[in-house]
């Protein structure tokens, strides 16, 4: 898992960079904070609080951004543009280090609320998720979860929820069997799983 910080004068560079980052410098049983100035920066590893786990649920629905779609995707894209921007600096300079000093000081409520409010972005402002995602986000909530979000380039994609490591697997049964009620279509692609912040990239014998 990331807390992605960046300059919004290099959002576009720095979005893209973010999977890169983390397959190559992930700690295992840490959360990192990188730095997108200048390249990519380790900011710092913040180990993940005792005995919470993430569970992800992977909607199912993938980003349609071709066709007619991919009409909707760039217009959406070119208008949100100065948001998003907008969005990169409050996330940067406020939700960041709010999420980062509730992980380190195991601050659950403060955990809670930095999530929220990253959530709350996504929707109002960027407007990249989808009626799946949303829904997936407010349920795992409903069900006790301590905090929940979604996560990827959007119109699609997949959402984490944060929780005890002792209620994992009722979440994750419960979690997805609601979600197949109540979006039968779509569950039938979708995954949920039970995860930890683990290592990163490495090599095989023989592989380098």
């Amino acid at each position: 898992a990331l807390c992605i910080r960046t300059t919004y004068a290099q959002l576009c560079t720095a979005r893209a960079l973010t999977s890169q980052a983390a397959i190559t410098m992930a700690k295992a049983g840490y959360l990192s904070v990188f730095r997108y100035v200048h390249g990519t920066q380790l900011d710092k590893h913040i180990p993940m609080p005792c005995g919470l786990v993430f569970v992800v649920a992977v909607s199912g629905v993938s980003a349609c951004k071709t066709g007619n779609a991919l009409e909707k995707y760039n217009r959406l894209a070119d208008a949100s543009h100065a948001v998003k921007v907008e969005r990169a600096r409050h996330e940067s300079e406020f939700v960041v280090p709010l999420a980062s000093l509730a992980f380190s000081s195991s601050n659950l409520q403060m955990l809670r609320a930095a999530i929220g409010i990253s959530q709350r972005h996504a929707e109002s402002n960027l407007m990249t998720t989808v009626p799946e995602t949303e829904w997936l986000q407010r349920k795992a909530l409903e069900l006790g979860a301590i905090a929940a979000s979604v996560f990827g380039a959007g119109f699609g994609g997949a959402v984490y929820a944060i929780t005890r490591a002792d209620d994992a697997e009722t979440l994750c049964t419960t979690w997805g069997g609601a979600y197949g009620q109540a979006f039968p279509v779509a569950s039938r692609a979708s995954e949920f799983f039970i995860t930890r912040p683990s290592e990163c990239m490495t090599f095989l014998d023989g592989a380098e």
